[in-house]
């Protein structure tokens, strides 16, 4: 079981909830920065919320499924589509072999989150499958994914049974939805500016006066 990378997007790369306890060595955390739509992502699929998935950023990837999947896209909406038919998002969907997912415009958040039934066949390093760019520590090689690149997906949870086969070929789509979703009153809101707020960290009264003015 696997999925094809076709194109990359333009910063693709495997990330799960961080890797703790390491900081003392120089290992940051790492890790999705939305974690909340990782974590929703694996729920819907199945997984457990800690899981790895794929993080894209600003623009997406192109995916081919090399297997029957279900799957779950949560985080910015990267206007996202199986075989050209625009795919539901914050929901399981069941995908077969030989679909092609694609992303176009964005129209909101910066970053978005694929996760797959069974998660990626990827080892852990320091207890995590994050991706750690600078240290070429983590996910595929410890880098971003590129054309060409093949992940594998471990069995799942929620796998593909006859009944979503089925029910998939009565209709006129490469996809099927499944239940249940992520309710609308739960989902982050990507606005353009939104609020940020701010506490004070641990090294706070590490920081002078004009620093901390600065910031």
């Amino acid at each position: 079981m696997s999925i094809s990378i076709i194109k990359p997007g333009l910063l693709t790369t495997v990330q799960d909830v961080g890797r703790y306890g390491y900081q003392k060595y120089g290992i940051i955390v790492s890790g999705a920065m939305d974690v909340f739509s990782l974590k929703c992502a694996n729920i819907l699929v199945g997984n457990d919320e800690q899981e790895a998935a794929l993080e894209m950023t600003f623009v997406g990837a192109t995916i081919r499924f090399d297997c029957d999947a279900v799957i779950a896209i949560c985080g910015g909406d990267f206007s996202p589509s199986i075989d050209d038919q625009l795919l539901p998002m914050w929901k399981g969907v069941f995908v077969q072999k030989g679909s092609t997912l694609t992303f176009g415009n964005i129209k909101s958040g910066a970053r978005c989150y694929l996760a797959i039934a069974g998660g990626f066949d990827i080892p852990k390093k320091f207890n995590s499958r994050s991706t750690y760019l600078q240290a070429k520590l983590g996910g595929l090689e410890g880098r971003a994914l590129k054309a060409g690149d093949r992940l594998y997906v471990r069995k799942g949870k929620r796998n593909v049974t006859d009944h979503m086969l089925a029910r998939l070929h009565e209709q006129d789509r490469p996809f099927l939805e499944l239940t249940p979703t992520m309710s609308t009153f739960v989902r982050p809101n990507y606005a353009e500016n939104p609020i940020i707020r701010v506490l004070k960290g641990l090294q706070y009264n590490l920081f002078d006066d004009a620093s901390i003015e600065a910031f």
